[in-house]
Formats: C-alpha cells, structure tokens, sequence
C-alpha cells in the first residue's frame, strides 16, 4: 500500500504558512508519498443580540 499524506489548509484565525506546500512536498519526495490537500474555510455568522432587533 503506498504511503499517503493529507495536508489540512485552513483560513482561520491564522492561515497556514506560505511555504507550507515546500515543506510538505519535501517530505512527500523523502517518503515517496502521495499528497492530498483538504482545504478548510470557516464562516462565522455575524452576532446578533435579540434585544437589538426590536
């Protein structure tokens, strides 16, 4: 079975690094890995008091 990584992206609160697809290739090369990326992007919804809309 051959050696797979997945590589979690995020948006939120801090973004993942730029050169995160560098390091990750590097050791997918050294461990002759297959990458996989999921990209994860959280919506918050604005806030809102009940009070506030009367």
């Amino acid at each position: 079975m051959a050696t797979q990584i997945l590589m979690p992206l995020h948006t939120y609160p801090n973004g993942n690094s730029s050169n995160i697809a560098a390091q990750v290739g590097t050791v997918a090369r050294h461990l002759g890995a297959a990458v996989h990326g999921l990209v994860l992007e959280r919506h918050l919804p604005t806030p809102t008091h009940l009070v506030a809309d009367r």
